[in-house]
């Protein structure tokens, strides 16, 4: 019984540990992280509380917590849809957390963020936004700019032609998304491509965007023009921490749920077990032979 009470004391030291630290700290990557492990380590709890059930108690645990309900929570659980904010997404995959609004006007007050990328070989430079518009004064445009685009102020990226008018390439989108492993952000419904579909409509410019982390990079991002396809489609690579997994921003209730849940789970696993070897000890106790004082 020592050794289990044993155990279950360094659990909880380690679990408020990890809690305490988790709720104070200010480094998004040090809280991603230490929620992983404590998640980990209510799992490996959880896991051990459910042998302790199946060797004896799962009638009496049936009784405490009807089986309806833990459906009932599951049911809801799956009902909730996760709305991510604006310029943020997980990976489905790995469940990891990406927020990219540090590059956009999403976070610097509204005030436009743009990017430049040089075209090199294609002859343009590039402005662009992500997940806002590069553009700075939107209501100084000329009448030439954008002239196939119906709301302006949403142009995601541009560059000039040859007499100096502003083409889009791509209206601004606020939802990365992941293909595989690779996260990527797409602008469409630009200016019109000189190319058109099998009805004869033409097709407008499109953008994508496609992140890689890199944490060695001395500026928030840079972004790399890789090629385009028919004057109609545009690549660009953006390397910056902002792609790098981390932690959500309101991620300080979940932390404590957490931390809760995993508290439970060990006081659970202690009275559980503590009951379970008092059962066993007096199943297994053998009568002992009375002496008869002479």
């Amino acid at each position: 019984m020592f050794g289990l009470r044993r155990s279950t004391k360094l659990a909880l030291l380690v679990v408020i540990i990890f809690g305490i630290t988790a709720l104070s700290s200010n480094n998004k990557e040090l809280r991603y992280e230490l929620t992983e492990e404590a998640n980990h380590l209510r799992d490996q709890i959880n896991s051990s509380l459910e042998q302790l059930t199946k060797s004896g108690f799962e009638k009496s645990i049936d009784n405490l917590t009807p089986p309806e309900e833990g459906k009932k929570d599951e049911s809801k659980e799956e009902e909730k849809e996760i709305v991510p904010d604006p310029c943020t997404v997980v990976n489905p995959l790995t469940n990891q957390f990406f927020d990219l609004s540090s590059l956009s006007a999403l976070s610097n007050e509204g005030v436009s963020q743009p990017w430049f990328a040089q075209g090199f070989d294609y002859g343009r430079n590039f402005s662009i936004g992500i997940c806002s518009t590069p553009l700075r004064q939107p209501e100084s445009l000329q009448e030439n700019d954008f002239t196939d685009i119906s709301n302006k102020t949403e142009v995601g990226a541009w560059f000039s032609d040859g007499k100096g008018n502003k083409i889009s390439i791509g209206q601004v989108s606020t939802t990365p998304k992941f293909r595989g492993r690779k996260m990527v952000l797409e602008y469409e419904g630009g200016s019109f491509c000189s190319a058109a579909n099998e009805n004869g409509e033409k097709l407008r410019k499109t953008t994508l965007l496609s992140f890689t982390c890199d944490r060695e990079i001395m500026t928030k991002a840079k972004i790399s023009y890789v090629g385009s396809s028919n004057d109609c489609s545009y690549f660009f690579e953006v390397r910056t921490v902002h792609a790098c997994a981390t932690a959500a921003k309101e991620d300080d209730s979940a932390i404590i749920w957490i931390f809760l849940s995993i508290v439970l789970s060990a006081v659970g696993v202690y009275f559980c077990g503590g009951l379970l070897y008092t059962l066993v000890k007096r199943l297994n106790k053998t009568p002992t032979h009375l002496k008869l004082e002479v």
